[in-house]
């Protein structure tokens, strides 16, 4: 499908207290049809991982103390996130979330379905205190990028490159 891109804001806040990216992919003739009400709401990146489903990738840092690096990363090993926590991941409509790790910096890839909402996910979170306490845990090994708004956590990434949009 030939696509262009737009950028649209859904909300200024999201379950990870950053801005929302989105950059959507779509025919040129749907696009004209709906660019109007998009224009309105803003600019932010996504990518189209698939027909129902849209890639989002943030980065955050880590402090950088060997030590508290080893206990972040063993927060996250196979079986030890609280189930609390990725129950709530996935009733959120979030199919698949990956964290990568090099130096103190870490890359999230968070591949959503049709029925991810940002601000329903912000509110499940704010009002569930197994995700509340994680996030209190998760703030002692992590640290905002040096560029992030005032309690910013995950920063939205825009993706600059594409291999299918290359000739």
């Amino acid at each position: 499908m030939s696509g262009l891109f737009v950028g649209i804001v859904i909300s200024k806040t999201s379950f990870i207290n950053s801005f929302v990216k989105y950059e959507i992919h779509f025919p040129a003739q749907f696009l004209r049809e709906i660019i109007k009400t998009v224009d309105r709401q803003g600019k932010i990146p996504m990518t189209q991982a698939s027909d129902a489903t849209m890639r989002y990738c943030f980065a955050l840092d880590l402090k950088n103390d060997p030590a508290l690096i080893a206990r972040y990363k063993d927060w996250h090993r196979a079986g030890a996130v609280p189930q609390a926590i990725n129950r709530s991941i996935r009733n959120a409509d979030i199919r698949e979330l990956e964290i990568w790790h090099t130096g103190d910096r870490l890359f999230m890839i968070m591949t959503v379905g049709p029925d991810f909402s940002p601000e329903a996910k912000a509110l499940a979170d704010r009002n569930d205190p197994e995700v509340q306490a994680w996030e209190q845990l998760m703030w002692e090994f992590q640290k905002p990028l040096p560029f992030a708004q005032a309690g910013e956590k995950w920063v939205g990434m825009q993706r600059i490159y594409a291999l299918n949009e290359q000739p």
